[in-house]
């Protein structure tokens, strides 16, 4: 299991959907650069998100594309065919808690962080 804290802009709105086993959940596809050495150039890593909290199922209309979050989660890499039968890397992340990020501010709105943990890093911080 590999722990994510990926930042990054959504690339579309956010969908609800339903699992194979009736679960609603919010999903995400967020981008994020990533810089290359060799080419010595940013190139755009997606992901995939999925949430199955109650608090992103709430909040699920205001994921828009192009707002800014962080994501919080477990990643989970996986190979699949191309549209031209290359093999190609996708990235899925099972979020378990989501920020939005005000660019230019200290300010976010958490989405799946209760009030506890979030008055335990304010302290921390303050």
């Amino acid at each position: 299991m590999v722990n994510v804290n990926v930042i990054g802009r959504l690339g579309a709105d956010s969908e609800l959907k339903t699992s194979v086993n009736g679960r609603q959940y919010v999903a995400l596809r967020l981008a994020t650069d990533q810089y290359n050495r060799k080419t010595k150039e940013n190139e755009t890593i997606w992901f995939n998100v999925v949430d199955f909290s109650e608090k992103a199922l709430k909040m699920q209309s205001t994921l828009k594309k192009g707002s800014m979050i962080n994501v919080f989660g477990v990643e989970r890499i996986g190979l699949f065919q191309g549209k031209n039968g290359e093999t190609l890397i996708g990235r899925e992340i099972i979020s378990d808690r989501i920020e939005f990020v005000s660019s230019g501010s200290k300010s976010q709105q958490t989405i799946n962080q209760d009030s506890s943990y979030a008055n335990t890093i304010k302290n921390s911080v303050a």
